[in-house]
Order: structure tokens, then sequence, then C-alpha cells
């Protein structure tokens, strides 16, 4: 490898490891009703349903990520709102998305 492949590949894995839809992936599990976030363990079945509010320039891209831990159980996560910079909007299925400055 010479050093412009090594420095492409650091440069590649240092932009993986700070994706917001990644660090979701990474942090949310879903295995029946019990919702793991970051180590805590909910059980969905206590509580019936997930309302989620987010806010930054990442906050498009992170409801991506949890829409996706969600996915096939979107009864449980009946909306929420996200907040992001103006330029910074994504396509998301039920949550709704504000840009702001």
């Amino acid at each position: 490898m010479t050093v412009r492949d090594h420095l492409l590949a650091i440069w590649s894995a240092a932009l993986t490891a700070v994706d917001p839809r990644a660090a979701v992936l990474g942090q949310c599990r879903l295995e029946g009703t019990l919702l793991t976030l970051a180590g805590t363990r909910i059980d969905l079945a206590a509580i019936g349903r997930v309302v989620v509010v987010g806010a930054g320039k990442a906050a498009a891209t992170m409801g991506q990520g949890i829409e996706a831990v969600f996915a096939g159980l979107d009864e449980r996560l009946v909306g929420g709102v996200v907040v992001t910079k103006h330029g910074h909007a994504l396509p998301l299925r039920c949550l709704r998305l504000i840009e702001a400055g």
C-alpha cells in the first residue's frame, strides 16, 4: 500500500466512525419489544409507543437511523419531530422534519 492508500483508508475510517446514522444503529437495538438504547433496556410492551424528538445538524440522519431501528414496527414509532439546519434535510418515513436557522 502506498502512503496515499493509507491516508485514504484512515480518512474513510474516520468518516465512518462519525456517521450519525451508524452511531444510532450502533447504540440502538430492537429485539421483539425490548429496545436497548446505549445500554439501557426499555420494554416497549410496558410503554406502548415511542415519540422521537431531535435537533441539530445531524438530526435528519439520526432520524433515518431510528426509523431503521423501528423498521417493521412502525406502530410503535408513532412519530415525532426533528429540527435540522437549512440544507441538511433528508427524506423520513414517519418523523416530521423542520429546517431552521
